[in-house]
């Protein structure tokens, strides 16, 4: 089991175990807790978003992102329209994007804390179908987006 900190009602920080419940919620609910951390939500604000930080910031979902990263970069040097993919990416955002998209992919693989609102900006650019990856509003959009995850990884930036 999970041990988690969350704010309780009495605005104090407590401890608390994360029931099947409380996983099987988060699984469900994946995107829309992302949006809201991504968002500035406090990771200790409620259960599912405690659970659903401490699951960002592990190594593991971090490697496969920056994975993914470093991926879309590489196929924007060799594809004009990647396949295998369900939403048509925006190639020549990336191709503007491919160093910041490889900063952010190194990243997300120091070892050490970083902050899940970075981890969860970083996830949503690849997930949401109607971001900056998909539908670029010009060639900076996508630039500004991954500079603006890149900078939220840093813990610092939470205080």
């Amino acid at each position: 089991m999970t041990m988690l900190l969350v704010q309780s009602v009495q605005q104090s920080v407590v401890a608390r175990r994360a029931s099947l419940l409380d996983r099987l919620l988060v699984r469900v609910w994946r995107q829309s807790v992302d949006v809201a951390l991504a968002g500035g939500a406090s990771p200790e604000g409620s259960v599912s978003l405690a659970l659903r930080s401490t699951q960002l910031v592990r190594m593991r979902e971090r490697e496969d992102l920056a994975y993914q990263f470093d991926r879309l970069a590489d196929q924007a040097r060799t594809l004009k329209s990647p396949r295998g993919r369900s939403a048509a990416i925006a190639p020549v955002g990336i191709e503007f994007a491919e160093r910041e998209l490889r900063d952010l992919a190194d990243h997300l693989l120091v070892h050490g804390p970083v902050a899940a609102r970075g981890v969860a900006l970083a996830r949503l650019l690849l997930t949401d179908g109607n971001g900056p990856l998909y539908r670029p509003l010009g060639n900076d959009s996508l630039r500004s987006a991954v500079l603006t995850a890149a900078t939220a990884l840093e813990p610092l930036n939470e205080w």
